[in-house]
């Protein structure tokens, strides 16, 4: 009995972005520390990422209650 592919779609539904935030954030960190120049900019952009997206999200359902 092997379970059916729709069973992964809830588990990635609810772990897929948290992961790919945390790969970016670390990705943005180890070049911060390798490419010392070209790398800031690189994380400040992945690090920033998980802050512009839960203000965005926050954003967005604030005005959807508004509407409401």
């Amino acid at each position: 009995m092997h379970g059916s592919p729709d069973r992964l779609r809830p588990w990635l539904r609810v772990f897929g972005v948290p992961i790919l935030l945390g790969v970016l954030t670390t990705i943005g960190l180890l070049a911060a520390l390798i490419w010392a120049d070209v790398g800031k900019y690189i994380a400040w952009v992945t690090v920033g990422a998980p802050v512009a997206i839960v203000g965005w999200v926050w954003l967005c359902r604030r005005l959807q209650k508004r509407h409401q």
